[in-house]
């Protein structure tokens, strides 16, 4: 026989300890969710990053070193660069009289290190050959597009002229030296930008006839 009051303390404390492992399951159950929350927010998070796209500055044709670059010859492209989107141009971030320092081709995204600004520019000096005289304009601290043509070999058709660098400064007219009667070559020193010495250097050793042809208001 169940003495007087034994019998509420009894279930009283088998209540106490149902509660208490209610409340043990309830904060196991809490803590298991929000675990599995974080989870799947950790792995949202990481595939939103992986496919942010921003936009960048691609060329909307090839950019010659020396040239100066204008928004009028850029494509925007929405890429995916992680990291790496620092190192190309954005929309909003090409300076006025931007020029390029080296060559960029055609849907090439457009590298920041491969624009300067005018002031920025490291220019280094170059002498170059020019068959023939040289056109009228063509004076010392006037800006010059350099042109080249082929003269094609072993029966290949030469090649049509291109701009090899725009926007070079004559520093000075070297020598005129004649060659047979009739014809003479000029030598002429160049400042352009540093990217483009080697473009010049392999066109006169591949034998290439260079022009300069003066930009119109380029005196300086």
């Amino acid at each position: 026989m169940i003495a007087p009051g034994r019998g509420a303390q009894g279930m009283s404390v088998r209540a106490s300890k149902r509660r208490s492992i209610t409340r043990i399951v309830d904060v196991r159950l809490v803590v298991g969710v929000a675990l599995v929350a974080a989870s799947i927010a950790g792995v949202w998070a990481v595939v939103a990053s992986a496919d942010r796209s921003v936009s960048v500055y691609a060329a909307g044709t090839t950019i010659v070193a020396g040239n100066v670059v204008g928004t009028e010859d850029l494509v925007v492209e929405q890429v995916s660069l992680g990291r790496s989107a620092d190192l190309y141009v954005a929309p909003g971030g090409l300076v006025d009289g931007a020029v390029a320092t080296r060559s960029i081709l055609a849907g090439e995204l457009v590298p920041a290190e491969a624009i300067a600004a005018t002031a920025d520019l490291a220019m280094a000096p170059v002498v170059v050959s020019v068959s023939g005289e040289l056109p009228e304009g063509v004076v010392a601290g006037r800006d010059v597009d350099v042109w080249a043509s082929g003269s094609g070999g072993q029966g290949d058709e030469a090649d049509p002229p291109s701009v090899l660098v725009a926007g070079a400064l004559v520093a000075r007219i070297v020598a005129e030296e004649s060659i047979v009667a009739g014809s003479s070559e000029v030598s002429v020193e160049l400042s352009v930008p540093d990217g483009a010495v080697a473009v010049l250097l392999a066109a006169s050793t591949a034998g290439d006839a260079l022009t300069l042809v003066p930009v119109e208001g380029g005196a300086r």
